[in-house]
C-alpha cells in the first residue's frame, strides 16, 4: 500500500512583499515569472538563515513537473510546518490558509494537478507594534528574555519585562518561512488525519484501556466499508501483544472513529530515575476487499499522573521530585537536528535530570520521540508569552492554535502537564487563560492543566482578578519564579522562600572566551561595546547590583560571573532540595542551552559548550544529594548532615567519610555508619557540634554504600554569632 512520496524541497524562488499588493496585481495566476526579479532559497529553511533580513510578506514560488501516470492519482500536498501565517495556490487555484508555526496542514489538489505545475506561497511574519499587547502566538520562538529584544532600563526593575511599558521588551525580529519539508504524498482514497490515543489505567494498574479517536477521510467519494484490526505490540521490551478486529463504515468526505482496546497487565511507562521508559507500538489497519488501504503506527506508553492540590506530583501513583530545566533548542528550529537533540538530552541526563520545561513553543516531533524513548518527563507550555491583545479575533485564532497544538503531542507519554500560559498579564489571565484552560481541559482530562507559569497556588487557582493590584499582590504571595541573588535579593536569602514548585530560577554568566569571540568582534569585546552585549542580552544594571563594579579584563569578567552562576546554582538547589515535600516538590532552572549566539542565564552555551555551572548543577542534582548546613548553638556550633534520596530505593546501613576544617585545619575526620537511608526521603542523618567561635567551617564527605559511592559533596558554612 505505501507509495513514495514525492519531495518537493530544494531550491524554490523568493520575493519580499513589503506593501503587500502582489496578491492584488494578480502574482497567483501568472505561470511564468520573471526570475532576475526573484532570488533563490532553500527549504525547508527560516528565510532569516538563509540570509534574508527581512519582517513581513514573502512570497515563494515553485515550479515542477509530474509524471503523466501521477496526475490521475489521488495526491495530497503536504506542508509540515511554515512560519508563520500562509496561503497557497496551485496552477491559480487557491488552496487554503494557515497560523501556525508548529504543526503540518495538507491539501486534496488530486483535480487541480497537472504535469505542469506552478505553486504559490504567500507567508506572513511581521514584528507587533505593541509587545505587551501582541497579535503573533507563537510564544518563546519569537519574544522571551533570551532572542534579542530591544533592552531598556526600567523604574521598577531595570531590564525586566514589564506591564509599565508596553513597548517592552520588543522583538528585534521574528522568524519566518517553509522551515519544514514540502512534498506530494500519493494516497489510497482513505486518509488518516489525526488520531489520539488515550491509555486509561485500571484496577490497581492490572488493566489498562486504549481509547483511539481517529479523524478519517475517505477521498473516494462514495461510502465505504472497510474491515481492519488494531495491534498493540511491545516495542522496547518483551511482553504481550494484543489485538482487536475493526469493522468501520466511512461516509463520503471526514469521518471520526472511536475505538477500544483492552489491555491486561499492562507494562508502564516511567521516568529514567523510577523505572524503564516501556513503549507500545500502536498500529492501525483497514482493508478493503482484501486489500490494505490505511496503515498508521505509532509509540505509546501506558502511564498515569496526577497532581495533588500543594503541586504533590505523581507517576503510576509513585511520588517524585522534579528536576529539571527550561529548554527551547534553537531561536530557528528548522536549524534543531536529530544530532542536535541527541546532544541536548544527553547532556540534560547526565545532569541527573528528570525533568524539562519546554518554553511556551513546540520543538520538533523527533525531540518528544527521544524523551518518550529516554524516559524524560515533560513540562509543556502552550506558545503564549507575555502580553496579548485579547480582541474576539485573537481569541479565536488563539482557541485553534491551542486545540491543534494539543492535539499534535496528545499521544507522547513524556509529557505530563500543559501550561496555558507563561507568565501572562492580568487582561490575559482574566479573558484569554480562561479560554486557553477551558480548550485544553476539554481535549485532555489525563494530564493536570495550568493557566499561568507564575503562579503556584496551593488547591485552584483563582478564576479572575478584580484588578491590576490584586493580581500583582497575589503573584508576588504565591510565586513560580526564583530569582533571589538575581533580580532581587541575596543567594544567602533563599532558604527564607519555600515555594511549591519553582518554575525558573538562574543566573546570568559570560561565556568562554572561545565561544564569545565566534560572535562578538574583537573591538567591540575587550574593553566592552555594552550596546553589543546588551543587545547579546548581558543585563549591565543587574551584573552592577549583584556583583558591582565590572573587572579590568575579560578573562576576569568570565570567571567572576561563571563563579556566581555556579554558587547560585549549588546555593539555591541543596536548599531547595533540603525542603523536599516541606512545600518544595519541583525545581526547574533556567535556561539550559543559548537560543542565539547569546549572553546570558544558560549553563550550555549556544556552541554546546558547558559552563562551570552546568557541573555544579549536575551534583546539586545527584538523585542521592549529601548536603550540609550548620548553626550556632550559644557554645559552639552545630552541623546536620543531610541526605536526600529521590530513588524509590533505600539505603541500609551506609557509611559517611566526613571532614571539617577551619582555616585549612582539620577538626573532624570522621567514619559513620548512617541509619537506612530510607526511600523518597530528606533528611537529617548526623549532628556533629563543635565547641568555638568559628566564623566558617569547611565540611567534606562522601556517603557509600558498600563500595559504590552514592554522592560526595562539600559546603562553605558561614556562622552568624549574633
Amino acid at each position: 500500500m505505501e507509495q513514495k512520496i514525492i519531495n518537493l524541497n530544494g531550491k524554490w524562488l523568493i520575493k519580499a512583499d513589503k506593501a503587500d499588493i502582489l496578491e492584488k496585481k494578480g502574482l497567483i495566476y501568472k505561470r511564468e515569472i520573471r526570475k532576475e526579479d526573484w532570488s533563490e532559497i532553500n527549504v525547508p529553511a527560516h528565510w532569516q538563515t538563509e540570509g534574508y533580513d527581512y519582517q513581513g510578506v514573502v512570497w515563494y514560488y515553485k515550479r515542477f513537473s509530474l509524471n503523466k501516470k501521477m496526475t490521475g492519482k489521488k495526491l495530497i500536498l503536504k506542508f509540515e510546518g511554515v512560519d508563520y501565517l500562509s496561503q497557497f495556490w496551485l496552477n491559480g487555484v487557491y488552496l487554503g490558509t494557515h497560523e501556525g508555526d508548529f504543526d503540518s496542514f495538507w491539501f486534496d489538489i488530486s483535480n487541480i494537478i497537472d504535469s505542469d505545475n506552478c505553486l504559490f506561497v504567500k507567508v506572513e511574519s511581521w514584528v507587533d507594534d505593541c509587545p505587551e499587547f501582541k497579535q503573533v502566538i507563537k510564544g518563546a520562538t519569537y519574544h522571551w528574555d533570551c532572542l534579542p529584544i530591544e533592552q531598556q532600563a526600567l523604574t521598577d526593575c531595570p531590564e525586566v519585562p514589564s506591564t509599565i511599558n508596553a513597548r517592552y521588551p520588543n522583538p528585534v525580529f521574528n522568524p519566518g518561512g517553509i522551515w519544514e519539508s514540502v512534498y506530494l504524498e500519493p494516497i489510497e482514497s482513505i486518509y488518516l488525519d489525526e488520531i489520539l490515543i488515550t491509555p486509561h489505567l485500571k484496577i490497581r494498574q492490572e488493566k489498562a484501556y486504549l481509547h483511539l479517536q481517529m479523524k478519517i477521510f475517505n477521498l473516494s467519494g462514495r461510502p465505504l466499508n472497510l474491515d481492519g484490526e488494531i495491534l498493540l505490540i511491545p516495542n522496547n521490551f518483551q511482553g504481550e501483544s494484543f489485538s482487536k478486529p475493526m469493522s468501520v463504515f466511512l461516509k463520503s468526505g471526514e469521518n471520526y472513529l472511536a475505538a477500544t482496546l483492552e489491555v491486561d497487565q499492562p507494562v508502564l511507562w516511567w521516568s529514567w530515575d523510577l523505572g524503564n521508559p516501556n513503549l507500545y507500538q500502536v498500529e492501525v489497519k483497514l482493508n478493503r476487499a482484501g486489500q490494505e488501504v490505511l496503515f498508521h503506527k505509532e509509540l505509546i506508553g501506558f502511564r498515569q499522573i496526577k497532581k495533588g492540590a500543594n503541586w504533590e506530583l505523581y507517576l503510576n501513583g509513585e511520588r517524585f521530585f522534579a528536576r529539571g530545566t527550561n529548554y527551547l533548542s534553537n531561536q530557528f528550529l528548522s536549524q534543531s537536528t536529530p544530532q542536535l537533540y541527541d546532544n541536548d538530552l544527553a547532556l540534560i541526563e547526565d545532569a541527573n535530570m528528570n525533568t524539562i520545561r519546554v518554553f511556551a513553543h513546540m520543538e520538533k516531533e523527533y525531540f518528544y520521540q527521544e524523551c518518550d524513548r529516554r524516559g524524560i518527563l515533560i513540562w509543556q507550555d502552550l506558545p503564549f508569552q507575555w502580553g496579548y491583545w485579547t480582541g474576539p479575533d485573537l481569541i479565536t485564532r488563539s482557541s485553534s492554535i491551542a486545540k491543534r497544538f494539543v492535539h499534535k503531542l496528545y499521544n507522547h507519554p513524556s509529557i505530563i502537564l500543559w501550561c496555558c500560559h507563561s507568565e501572562s498579564r492580568y487582561h490575559d489571565y482574566n479573558k484569554l487563560d480562561i479560554v486557553l484552560e477551558n480548550v485544553v481541559r476539554k481535549i485532555d482530562s489525563q494530564r493536570p492543566v495550568w493557566r499561568n507559569s507564575v503562579l503556584m497556588t496551593a488547591g485552584k487557582a483563582p478564576q479572575y482578578f478584580a484588578s491590576l493590584t490584586s493580581f500583582e499582590e497575589y503573584i508576588d504571595k504565591n510565586t513560580s519564579v526564583h530569582w533571589v541573588g538575581w533580580y532581587w535579593g541575596e543567594i544567602e536569602d533563599a532558604d527564607q522562600y519555600n515555594p511549591l514548585f519553582v518554575t525558573e530560577f538562574g543566573a546570568q554568566s559570560v561565556p568562554a572566551q572561545e565561544s564569545l569571540r565566534k560572535f562578538i568582534a574583537t573591538d567591540d569585546l575587550w574593553p566592552p561595546n555594552w550596546e553589543e552585549w546588551r543587545f547579546r542580552g548581558f543585563q549591565t544594571d543587574v551584573y552592577r547590583q549583584n556583583l558591582g563594579d565590572f573587572p579590568h579584563s575579560l578573562e576576569e569578567l568570565i570567571e567572576i560571573t561563571q563563579q556566581y552562576q555556579q554558587h547560585f546554582y549549588k546555593m539555591h538547589i541543596e536548599t531547595l532540595r533540603r525542603k523536599k515535600y516541606k512545600n518544595v516538590n519541583g525545581l526547574l532552572q533556567f535556561h539550559f542551552v543559548n537560543t542565539w549566539p547569546a549572553i546570558d542565564w544558560s549553563i550550555v552555551d549556544y556552541y554546546r559548550n558547558p559552563k562551570k555551572a552546568y557541573y555544579t548543577v549536575k551534583e546539586a542534582f545527584n538523585p542521592v544529594l549529601l548536603t550540609f548546613t550548620g548553626e550556632f548553638d550559644g557554645n559552639g556550633v552545630k552541623i546536620c548532615v543531610w541526605v536526600v534520596n529521590d530513588l524509590k530505593q533505600e539505603f541500609k546501613s551506609p557509611l559517611l567519610e566526613l571532614n571539617v576544617f577551619s582555616s585549612g585545619r582539620i577538626l573532624v575526620e570522621d567514619k559513620v555508619q548512617l541509619q537506612c537511608i530510607e526511600a523518597d526521603s530528606a533528611c537529617v542523618y548526623l549532628e556533629k557540634s563543635l565547641a568555638g567561635n568559628f566564623k566558617e567551617l569547611l565540611v567534606k564527605g562522601t556517603l557509600y554504600q558498600g563500595d559504590k559511592e552514592l554522592s560526595s559533596n562539600q559546603n562553605l558554612l558561614a556562622f552568624n554569632h549574633r
